[in-house]
């Protein structure tokens, strides 16, 4: 179809929709009057909205929601003025029921729009989350730094013996977490520290570790010296003293 065709097929539809506004605005006024023009012209600028639809798409929500917020504003406005209008030329007129519609439909429309006004303060709106930024992924938060500390994990590990006498026994301490091997090493392993007292002849020996788990060996040795035994002599601690040992230890462990 050329284009002389196109404006040739669009004038009788223009021309129609203009007969048709014009029938629809006499029957608004024959029917309620000035106040009927008025609703006419409220209820033509809304139809007007859909011909905006692509110059809406291309806004975002908060430009949408202004305009449409100033343009019902202003529309209100009209509407308002219109009806003042009505409500003086009834008075002019002396038309009781007249004035006396006017004057309600005036009030309605006042508290309609006091009520669209508080409402529309009242809803905040939010824009849309843009949809082509990038998702970006929470920062994570660095985990501290491990500090050593010192713990004891095993106390009191010992015995005592009588002068003359020798005796050992084997003990073993676990570490919990994570062993810093960088510290303690006194008894001969790093990460670990035994703390020996007694008296007399005492220590710890074949120590070892496996892991977290320490071992060793605890001793005590009485002082003296031993006569007889034998021949049916009988057995004497000559100068003898008793001796004891005790072992706690410790473990440098990083929290």
């Amino acid at each position: 179809m050329t284009t002389d065709a196109k404006q040739v097929s669009r004038k009788p539809i223009e021309k129609n929709q203009s007969s048709s506004n014009l029938s629809q605005l006499k029957l608004f006024g024959r029917i309620g009057g000035f106040g009927g023009l008025v609703l006419f012209v409220l209820l033509t600028l809304f139809s007007q909205l859909k011909d905006f639809k692509p110059f809406f798409q291309k806004m975002t929500g908060n430009q949408s929601y202004h305009l449409l917020f100033t343009f019902l504003t202003l529309v209100f406005a009209i509407c308002v003025l219109g009806l003042v209008c009505w409500v003086y030329v009834g008075l002019k007129k002396g038309s009781l029921t007249g004035t006396r519609a006017s004057l309600i439909a005036l009030l309605g429309a006042l508290v309609l729009g006091g009520a669209l006004w508080s409402t529309a303060h009242a809803m905040p709106v939010e824009p849309p989350p843009a949809k082509d930024k990038p998702i970006q992924n929470p920062t994570p938060t660095p985990t501290p730094a491990k500090q050593t500390f010192k713990r004891l994990i095993g106390k009191d590990f010992g015995f005592a013996v009588g002068g003359c006498e020798g005796h050992g026994q084997g003990f073993s301490a676990t570490a919990p977490g994570d062993l810093d091997r960088s510290q303690g090493g006194s008894g001969g392993v790093p990460g670990f520290d035994l703390e020996i007292t007694g008296n007399n002849g005492h220590g710890v020996r074949n120590v070892s570790a496996s892991g977290n788990t320490i071992s060793f060996e605890a001793f005590a040795d009485g002082p003296g010296t031993v006569q007889g035994g034998s021949f049916g002599i009988p057995r004497v601690c000559v100068g003898g003293q008793g001796a004891n040992v005790n072992v706690n230890v410790y473990a440098h462990v990083k929290e």
